[in-house]
């Protein structure tokens, strides 16, 4: 009892995952289940020989024992998941409660399984890669808080900016060079910041402001050799050289099928792909953007297009801005405390701190659970080794981090487990409170991709199939205004075994309250 009083306390502050944690799921609640059991078996065997007054009393305690072993077999055997369900998408795989962290590199996936804990919990697992990356795993914080640690580092500067105007306002931070957590180029809606070595603003300057005129297209960058090329055009098979004598080669090629014209780019035995109309960045096998990567292919034509904020630190220490729309660019020393007024839609730009010879990094510390799951973190250190150099990442269930020194990234998510069929989303609908935008009724239209069947799923109307239960649970809006449905899906093997346990039960009250009362004699 004083277990289940605890149980109901934890959930109402912290939530229904931290109960099922720290009780319903942990081992000494199992242990208490366990001698329950034992205490039922006992009390039958302290009445042997049995005897047929007692029927009533044994059909109660075999009743409990069934009861709780159809109860174990549907916690190990058993699934309670969510699938989401996209308009015109054909989806198979239901999230379990279980968090799993999921690595890949550039040939290979790894996923390794985290343990149910509430506090610090420390892992001693190690993965190999086949490109020689190696990932130790060593501590995993269930319930984290994110610390900012500043480290001195020669060549290294961070900045923390606001942007805003009437209708908007935000905070972010970049970095250079890019580093876990910390980009150099960041996206606020139509609008791209991003920060350049000193070299590259410079290069890029002078084709934006007194060179606009020339016939340039695209401008290469190696931030890593302090190497630009100017080029016209990206020729079938265009080789260049830097100073120090290293090979560059850029081949444009069109993919039929899409229609999208790519540039295949090698240098020192690799090979990436650049699609410089939408990024300056190489994409990686997995179409990601490779922002480690040290090179840039940046299509001038598109610069003129887009609205653009480039930002670097000069030698003498001075951050310098480049910002415009077509070949209206300006390119300014920051003052201090100065807001910079923006050519698009009344933005400011106000540098509110910056870091000199610094590196910045996210740490993540133990803190307090939230009964809003959402809103807590999750957070794995790993240390990461590739040749002789070693980097520690954390990785969490917010966003993906990406290595600084291999193609290795990951993230920490929910345990996938895969229907044996595909379900699409075929409609939503949903009904409002009259004068409100608030909801009164949803239900989902839901195809089965094997059948061709269309199931109509509601309250107290779900969907079994294969062994499966699906309940309309909840919904969500995507950014385009699209609606997708989310069913809560569940697979009871022991429903059946508990049924028969809550039938015994019943028959033995009913016979137990018949003798009692001398309704029922027996001899």
């Amino acid at each position: 009892m004083c277990a289940m009083i605890y149980g109901t306390l934890a959930e109402s502050r912290y939530g229904a995952m931290y109960a099922n944690l720290v009780v319903y799921h942990s081992n000494w609640f199992y242990l208490i289940e366990s001698l329950i059991v034992l205490s039922l078996l006992l009390s039958m065997l302290a009445r042997f020989p049995w005897r047929k007054r007692l029927i009533g009393f044994y059909l109660v305690h075999c009743s409990l024992i069934i009861i709780m072993l159809g109860a174990m077999t549907t916690r190990y055997f058993g699934i309670d998941g969510t699938i989401e369900l996209s308009p015109s998408e054909s989806v198979n795989s239901v999230s379990l409660s279980e968090d799993v962290l999921y690595l890949k590199s550039e040939a290979e996936e790894n996923v390794f399984d985290i343990p149910l804990s509430v506090s610090d919990a420390s892992i001693n697992k190690t993965f190999n890669f086949f490109d020689g990356t190696k990932v130790e795993l060593k501590k995993f914080i269930p319930y984290a808080k994110k610390e900012l640690n500043t480290m001195n580092k020669k060549d290294s500067w961070a900045s923390h900016w606001l942007i805003k105007n009437d209708n908007f306002q935000n905070e972010f931070k970049l970095a250079h060079p890019p580093s876990v957590g910390f980009l150099s180029r960041i996206e606020q809606g139509p609008l791209k910041i991003e920060i350049l070595p000193e070299f590259c603003f410079t290069a890029l300057e002078s084709l934006l402001d007194s060179l606009r005129q020339l016939p340039i297209r695209y401008l290469f960058i190696d931030t890593e050799k302090h190497f630009s090329q100017k080029l016209t055009d990206i020729e079938h098979a265009h080789l260049f050289k830097s100073p120090d004598g290293s090979t560059y080669k850029l081949t444009q090629e069109e993919n039929k099928k899409v229609g999208i014209k790519f540039v295949r780019f090698s240098a020192q035995k690799k090979t990436q792909i650049f699609i410089p109309r939408f990024a300056s960045e190489p994409i990686d096998r997995h179409l990601e953007l490779d922002v480690a990567s040290p090179y840039r292919l940046y299509d001038l034509e598109k610069l003129k297009s887009t609205n653009n904020i480039f930002l670097t630190q000069t030698k003498a220490d001075t951050i310098r801005l480049g910002y415009g729309k077509s070949n209206q660019w300006k390119f300014e020393a920051y003052n201090n405390n100065q807001a910079i007024l923006l050519p698009w839609m009344g933005f400011q730009l106000v540098l509110l701190k910056h870091w000199k010879d610094t590196a910045l990094r996210w740490s993540y510390v133990e803190g307090e659970p939230n009964k809003e799951e959402s809103k807590n973190i999750k957070a794995l250190v790993a240390v990461v080794t590739k040749g002789e150099k070693s980097e520690e990442l954390w990785f969490t269930d917010q966003n993906q981090t990406q290595s600084q020194i291999s193609n290795l990234q990951g993230f920490i998510r929910k345990q996938l487990v895969f229907l044996p069929f595909q379900m699409e989303l075929v409609q939503f609908k949903m009904d409002k409170i009259p004068g409100t935008d608030k909801p009164a009724s949803f239900e989902s239209f839901v195809k089965l991709k094997d059948t061709g069947e269309t199931a109509h799923i509601y309250m107290n109307n779900p969907l079994k199939r294969g062994g499966y239960t699906f309940y309309q649970a909840s919904y969500f809006q995507d950014e385009k205004g699209a609606y997708h449905s989310v069913l809560s899906v569940n697979r009871d093997p022991g429903r059946f075994i508990k049924y028969f346990g809550s039938a015994f039960l019943v028959i033995g009250m009913i016979l137990t309250f018949l003798i009692l009362y001398g309704y029922w004699k027996v001899t």
